[in-house]
């Protein structure tokens, strides 16, 4: 085959299909390798050379080759990779670096737990296809969603999910060292999509058939608890449901799994279902084991907070989770957790993981607040430690407390009606003028009503790494030089402003807006149509400059819809590659903004008009947002 010319004959991905599993069926049809599909796509010299990245996302400079190639539309490659629940699911968010860095995603290769990389769940009747002529032929679909650690039954067929080739024991599509691949044995052909593709020690591939009916009646069927759990989860991982209620109730759920394994047995009444508990009795017992074993860092930090590869594992450990959950508040929760506490480890002890980062950065503010008041001393959130200069100065100015308004609802950039309303002039140096105090600000007033830590806080906002990770960085985030002479008005100003979040009638929550809207782009389509409304104006438009004026009104719907700053705004190199980042962080860039973020008395001018059409298209993405 000639490399990057279309494939003679494709197939359009069938529904919630993954990456490997379509290489597996254009492999299958074409009588071709899957590295040599993955070759021609694009996708990488070595199929094993890019394995986490792809499982994740396809980058942009993948995406016009394997478009070409396949055929399929642009708009349902993010459907074959994880990156389609990067607002729903924790992990996914974390593996592609979603709030705390760029606000365009990229992959890390780092999978964390609750998200598989180096194997994959599955359903063999899915497997086995519908019946249609072309599933009969090659197969049904790997599914995307068999990846994410907390999907463990096959709704459609009312089945626990496989974990291992019922043949050779390994993990599916995995292999037993346990490495993150797109696909094991992807230079060898002939195999149908539902065959093992596992090397076994011989060298050989296992080859055996998962799809094979004889394979079902070895596993327990759910019963109607595990799938309404099933079902709960899936509506919260659907495009509909709100993302961050979503976020923060899979963030509650990994807290407390983390607490259930390491205080096991004493949650295994929780559950009525015996072979669940016996099912992750096993996998604790087997994690305990693994303590007195030389374990990577990596995995050995994880050791408490990984879930079990077998679904039916999974199954209980979240189930006794969401029971705990659903506990009536306040005191109900706080009680078991209180009963628990003396089995728990020391916070510091290795095994927490993220655990106790996850609580204060990304769990719902009620169950936050029973989890600190429940746990003993050694659990709260404390401050940043105090060894240096820097880090002293990322302490919160003011004690945390409830203050009558949720961190969701601070924006990242604060708009200059919250100074005024708050009786603060914006125009003070001190004060709105100052980039710097208003991501301070931001963040502190995070800080003071949940605890967080001040990377945790900047990183809830949306505020890059890059800013703060680093004493020389502390400028951007930290005004101490610039406002020696103001410090002593920081509480008083603080207060003020945390004041008037309490008392917003309808608060917008920005941190939904921040995980829905991440890394939205006005796209071309969309801008020739504004351009087209404006009649005359739109004709007559600054010549030479109509690129940077779609990059400038990308950005400042993106600030309005997110609540965030424009420096931040996904590049619009997206779909100008070849043109110099510069342009777009130019002087004539910065005064584009200014024009467009104008408020015109009058619509004559071209950006004037173009002011008023940005704010009812951002207005009505909103509004798209909340029916959908």
């Amino acid at each position: 085959m000639t490399e990057h010319t279309p494939l003679p004959r494709s197939l359009l991905p069938l529904p919630g299909e993954s990456l490997p599993g379509l290489l597996l069926r254009l492999a299958h049809r074409l009588d071709q390798r899957p590295a040599d599909i993955a070759l021609r796509a694009g996708l990488a010299i070595r199929i094993t050379a890019h394995p986490a990245n792809h499982l994740l996302m396809l980058a942009p400079q993948y995406r016009p080759v394997f478009t070409h190639v396949t055929r399929i539309p642009e708009r349902r490659i993010d459907d074959l990779t994880l990156r389609s629940f990067v607002a729903h699911y924790p992990p996914v968010a974390e593996a592609l670096t979603r709030l705390g860095g760029s606000p365009q995603l990229r992959p890390r290769s780092y999978f964390p737990p609750w998200l598989l990389g180096a194997s994959t769940r599955y359903c063999p009747l899915c497997l086995a296809g519908d019946g249609s002529e072309i599933q009969r032929r090659h197969g049904g679909a790997w599914k995307t969603q068999w990846r994410l650690g907390a999907v463990f039954v096959c709704l459609e067929h009312r089945l626990f999910l496989q974990d291992t080739c019922p043949a050779c024991g390994v993990p599916a599509l995995g292999g037993a060292e346990k490495k993150l691949i797109l696909l094991p044995a992807p230079t060898t052909g002939g195999l149908h999509p539902a065959q093992c593709r596992n090397i076994g020690s011989d060298g050989t591939v296992c080859g055996d058939r998962m799809d094979s009916p004889d394979h079902i009646s070895q596993t327990p069927r759910p019963g109607p608890r595990v799938i309404a759990l099933q079902q709960r989860i899936q509506d919260l991982l659907s495009p509909a449901h709100d993302p961050a209620d979503a976020f923060a109730v899979f963030s509650d759920l990994q807290v407390l799994s983390a607490i259930v394994q390491t205080t096991w047995p004493a949650t295994a009444t929780v559950t009525p279902e015996r072979h669940l508990a016996r099912a992750l009795d096993a996998h604790i017992t087997e994690q305990r084991q693994l303590q007195f074993e030389t374990l990577p860092r990596v995995r050995r930090s994880n050791l408490w907070v990984t879930p079990p590869l077998s679904a039916s594992a999974t199954a209980g450990l979240l189930d006794i989770a969401s029971r705990l959950l659903d506990l009536p508040p306040p005191s109900t929760l706080g009680l078991a957790i209180t009963a628990l506490a003396d089995r728990m480890p020391l916070p510091t002890s290795t095994g927490w993981g993220k655990t106790w980062t996850i609580l204060r950065r990304d769990c719902s503010s009620a169950f936050r607040t029973q989890m600190i008041e429940a746990l003993p001393r050694p659990f709260h959130p404390r401050g940043a430690s105090p060894l240096t200069a820097w880090r002293r100065a990322r302490q919160p100015v003011l004690p945390a407390r409830s203050r009558g308004y949720l961190p969701e609802h601070i924006p990242q950039w604060l708009p200059d009606d919250w100074f005024t309303a708050a009786g603060l002039n914006p125009a003070e140096p001190f004060l709105g003028h100052s980039v710097v105090f208003r991501r301070f600000a931001a963040v502190q007033l995070v800080q003071m009503t949940t605890g967080m830590l001040f990377e945790e806080a900047a990183y809830f906002l949306g505020i890059p790494e890059s800013w703060h990770q680093a004493p020389q960085q502390l400028q951007r985030l930290t005004p101490r030089d610039s406002f020696t002479h103001h410090t002593d008005q920081l509480p008083t100003v603080l207060e003020q402003l945390g004041r008037h979040a309490a008392q917003l009638t309808t608060p917008v929550n920005y941190r939904s807006r921040r995980l829905r809207f991440g890394d939205w782009t006005l796209s071309p389509e969309d801008w020739r149509t504004l351009n087209t409304s404006l009649g005359r104006s739109g004709r007559t438009r600054p010549q030479g400059l109509d690129m940077l004026n779609h990059a400038c009104a990308s950005s400042m719907i993106w600030t309005r819809l997110t609540g965030s700053e424009w420096r931040l705004a996904p590049s619009a190199l997206v779909y100008y590659p070849d043109s110099d980042p510069a342009d777009f962080d130019s002087e004539q860039a910065t005064k584009i903004r200014w024009l467009l973020g104008r408020r015109p008395d009058t619509a004559r001018s071209y950006y004037q008009k173009l002011h008023r059409l940005l704010i009812q298209h951002s207005n009505d993405l909103i509004e798209h947002a909340h029916t959908a």
